[in-house]
Formats: structure tokens, C-alpha cells, sequence
């Protein structure tokens, strides 16, 4: 699918307020959260957990191992320092970035996100933005807005998905999440920004969504930010239930918080001049039907 096609159908499902973004750790990371890979690294030096490294030294987990890994440290560890370990891992005082502020100026019906921290709220007040923040089941029956953040995975004031089971028991655990971002999917054009095309959560999202929406399902799109995809790697994904917008055709540049401004830049240039256009057009057709009846009136006068 042509990237004009994309912008078009992102342009449409904005106009109908149904234009949502799922936020991945990649645009924590530009704040400068840790990363999920260092935390896990680190728990797998504390227990003893041999992995494979990368030639800069760098743990090079498989994405099953991402899940058993802490999984191992809490049953090593138990419940108590696991906990500690992650909130102190994912400890930050970070502040939001530019990206957090053009998903803002996308208008979002809702955000949905994987990530702890709380960038995506401070972000919402920020542009004036009443969001309901969801991270529990407990809470969406009291949701006060019908615009929502979702944290797919919980967050430090309650409980949070990291380890294997947390994947496990998702569905059971958080069963109304679950189903609220099923429905999201279904009725909203998502956009995924700040992740990568491997990640474990694309993949199980992409699963839950397609397996119970079926017909119904919107195909998101995915703002890529590695190498250039080859024309049968994007119809590979497109198989997978993807669209992308590769940031390839938009920069050359290889600072990722360029490559995510080129690409929503654009999506937000695209809006803003389609609108412009779509304006003309409109003042146009007035002018020409008002001035229709002007000429009318002028030749009724004259064949009196």
C-alpha cells in the first residue's frame, strides 16, 4: 500500500474522531527511560543466567527469554525484591519529549500503551487533554471520560506485566482491559509508534486482535524505524495485519527522534493541507453557486 493511501486513511479516521496510537518503550527511551533489556540483563546477572552477547557486549535475549527471565528471579527471589527490582529498574525522572507532543497534535481518541511511566499523561495536560488513565480492571467501570490512556500493562501503582505468567494470565487478569482494547482495535485506525517489528507484544497483540475481531478488524499501522523494508517484507507484514509507514522514505537520518518527527510531521503536514484543500474546494462551490444566483437574478431583471 502506497504511504498516500496510509496518510489518507489516517486523515479520514481523525476527521471521525477514531484515530488512536499505541506507544511503545521506543519513545520513553528518547526521555531516557531504561530500557526492558537492561533490567532483564541485570536480572540475569544477579541470578546466575548465562546468555548470548552481541559484538558490543550487549545481552542478545531471544524474546521468549525477555518473559522467562524474570520469571527465574521471581521464583529465585520471590515477590517482594522482584517487585523492588523492577520499580527501581524502571526508576526515572524523566520528562516528555518532542515525539509524546506530535501524538498529542494527532488528537487521539485514545492512547494505548505498554510502557510505566506516566510521559502520555503529563503530556495530555500539557495540550489540555481530559484522559481517563486505565491501568486495572478495578477502574474502567469508573473511567470519567470516554477518551482514554490504557496501560495495557499496568503500572507501578497496581499491578504490572513483565514475567512469563503476567502473559499467562493476561487474559483472565485483565479481562476488561483485554476486551476494551479489542474493541479499540476494531472500531479505531491505530497507529504504533515506538516499537519494533520482532517485538513479542506487536506479535501478541496482532493475535488477540485478529483472532476475535476477524472481519471487523481495522489493519493499524506501524511507523517503522529500522533498516528500509523490501517490497516483500511489507507485503509480509501487510499478511500479518500491518501497514507501514517506513521512516525510510522520509529521512536519511539515523537519530530515532528524527525518524519519528519525519514520519508524524508528515502524517500531521499531510491533515493540514488535505484540510486546506478540502476548504478551498468548498468556499469554491459557494462562490459558484452564489455567484450563479447573482448572474440569475441579473438576467431575470433584464428580460423584464
Amino acid at each position: 500500500m502506497k504511504n498516500a493511501d496510509i496518510l489518507e486513511d489516517i486523515k479520514r479516521y481523525s476527521g471521525l474522531g477514531k484515530l488512536s496510537v499505541f506507544v511503545g518503550a521506543g519513545i520513553s527511551r528518547l526521555s531516557g527511560f531504561p530500557s526492558w533489556n537492561g533490567l532483564v540483563q541485570d536480572m540475569a546477572d544477579e541470578i546466575g543466567y548465562l546468555y548470548k552477547k552481541d559484538k558490543n557486549g550487549y545481552a542478545n535475549f531471544s524474546p521468549e527469554e525477555l518473559l522467562k527471565i524474570p520469571q527465574m528471579y521471581y521464583l529465585n527471589k520471590g515477590e517482594d525484591i522482584y517487585r523492588k527490582k523492577v520499580e527501581k529498574g524502571f526508576e526515572n525522572n524523566c520528562t516528555p519529549n518532542e515525539i509524546h507532543d506530535l501524538i498529542l497534535s494527532l488528537h487521539p481518541n485514545h492512547m494505548l500503551t505498554t510502557n510505566y511511566d506516566t510521559l502520555l499523561e503529563e503530556t495530555a495536560i500539557k495540550f489540555g487533554r481530559n484522559f481517563s488513565v486505565l491501568n486495572s480492571n478495578k477502574v474502567v467501570a469508573k473511567a470519567e471520560t470516554s477518551n482514554y490512556i490504557i496501560k495495557v500493562h499496568g503500572d507501578f501503582s497496581n499491578d504490572f506485566v513483565l514475567k512469563e505468567q503476567d502473559y499467562l494470565d493476561y487474559e483472565n487478569k485483565y479481562l476488561l482491559i483485554d476486551n476494551l482494547v479489542k474493541t479499540i482495535f476494531a472500531t479505531n485506525l491505530v497507529i504504533f509508534v515506538g516499537y519494533g517489528l520482532n517485538d513479542y507484544n506487536i506479535k501478541l497483540i496482532l493475535n488477540w486482535v485478529k483472532n476475535v475481531q476477524s472481519d471487523s478488524f481495522v489493519m493499524p499501522i506501524f511507523i517503522h524505524t529500522g533498516e528500509r523494508l523490501s517490497d516483500i517484507e511489507l507485503s509480509y507484514q501487510e499478511g500479518r495485519g500491518l501497514r507501514v509507514l517506513d521512516c525510510n522514505d522520509y529521512t536519511d537520518n539515523t537519530d530515532y527522534l528524527v525518524k519519528y518527527r519525519s514520519v508524524l510531521k508528515d502524517i500531521l503536514t499531510f491533515n493540514n493541507e488535505t484540510d486546506l484543500a478540502d476548504r478551498v474546494n468548498k468556499l469554491q462551490y459557494i462562490y459558484e453557486k452564489v455567484f450563479g444566483v447573482k448572474e440569475f437574478g441579473l438576467y431575470s431583471k433584464r428580460g423584464f
